[in-house]
């Protein structure tokens, strides 16, 4: 069998307690380039990964708060130590109108490109859900954001579907089977 890496997923991977031994044990025993697929960055991550996938939900840390309940310092400290550390790093954000819209990701986007400008920077656009009081983002307002956001780093892309039901359709064609999900 030829075993090239582990990527750590699912939930909070940074809270399973014993993500730093596996890390070690994938890592330094069997020499295998170590990731993990995503995590708020709230938690610091163990020393032996090679890649992350991190997301910054807001920069402002008032909006933090609002939007989650804690402060995103530690979450903006851990981003950096990340990356000076050498582990390859690709960030996230997803775009809610009203709440992280283009000027949020614009502060997003300078505070990433301040520490280095080749980070890669992915923007979501949110998904309706019902009973909530945010709406989807259009196209081109997602769009737009991605372009304020090439204003500090050179390489940013983005996802948007128009609904759930968009989403859920493109999703199950790549996985090749048939998935219904109305009731999201």
């Amino acid at each position: 069998m030829n075993i090239e890496g582990a990527n750590f997923l699912g939930g909070e991977i940074t809270t399973y307690s014993h993500l730093e031994e596996l890390t070690y044990f994938t890592h330094e025993n069997l020499g295998l380039y170590t990731k993990i697929g995503h995590t708020n960055g709230y938690i610091s991550p163990p020393d032996y990964i090679d890649e992350i996938g991190m997301s910054i939900k807001c920069f402002s840390n008032e909006l933090h708060k609002k939007h989650t309940g804690r402060s995103n310092k530690p979450i903006l400290k851990n981003f950096k130590n990340i990356h000076d550390k050498g582990v390859y790093i690709k960030a996230s954000t997803v775009y809610i109108p009203n709440l992280v819209d283009s000027e949020e990701i614009k502060k997003i986007a300078k505070f990433i490109g301040n520490i280095d400008p080749k980070i890669k920077f992915h923007i979501t656009g949110y998904i309706k859900i019902p009973r909530t009081p945010w709406r989807s983002p259009t196209y081109d307002e997602v769009l737009n954001a991605k372009k304020i956001a090439e204003e500090y780093l050179d390489n940013v892309n983005f996802s948007w579907y128009s609904s759930s039901n968009e989403y859920n359709t493109k999703f199950s064609k790549t996985l090749g089977r048939s998935t219904n999900y109305n009731g999201l």
